[in-house]
């Protein structure tokens, strides 16, 4: 399976944390920058520091260069790494200003973002990511946060020869303690 994932979930962790209301994009070009992103979350409710346990949930699957049975593996990869994954101890940084360096570094990189609103605890976003031979995939973020959890659907949508890729996943983060 060819969707660019790896951008899409870790901009999504880093997202799912936006809490200003109103749309992000305040020079109203179409993109947001890593500036406009750094302004929507300023105001944030912080997360909790402590030890995160992460969930992931594959909600959609489908790739028309794929056989039913490597869908299946790939369904199998994901949820096993949301459900093997152990706690990590996210510190203050980790959870806010170190989150911000990796999205000002997508920025910068493979995905664009041209739609982050939000509303209280909740966020929306659509972004366009590069995929591989040239194409690009279409991502939406859906989340919602508090001080101690967030949860985030995020689909990814990619042309294919045959039609389209696309890659539907809830990914959670809840704290269970302090660390250690």
């Amino acid at each position: 399976m060819r969707i660019v994932l790896a951008a899409p979930i870790a901009l999504g962790l880093v997202l799912a944390a936006c809490g200003e209301t109103g749309s992000a994009d305040a020079d109203g070009d179409g993109v947001i920058s890593a500036e406009e992103m750094s302004a929507a979350v300023a105001d944030r409710e912080p997360m909790q520091p402590g030890n995160y346990q992460l969930s992931m949930e594959v909600l959609e699957l489908e790739d028309p260069d794929s056989s039913p049975e490597e869908l299946q593996q790939a369904r199998a990869f994901f949820e096993m790494m949301g459900s093997m994954a152990p706690p990590q101890c996210m510190s203050e940084e980790d959870l806010n200003g170190g989150m911000m360096e990796v999205a000002e570094s997508m920025q910068n990189g493979d995905c664009e973002i041209t739609s982050l609103t939000t509303s209280g605890n909740d966020m929306n976003a659509e972004m366009t990511c590069e995929a591989g031979g040239g194409g690009s995939a279409n991502v939406t973020v859906d989340s919602t946060q508090t001080a101690t959890s967030s949860e985030m659907t995020m689909t990814a949508v990619e042309a294919a020869d045959g039609g389209e890729r696309r890659l539907s996943m809830r990914i959670g983060m809840e704290r269970v303690g302090d660390c250690s």
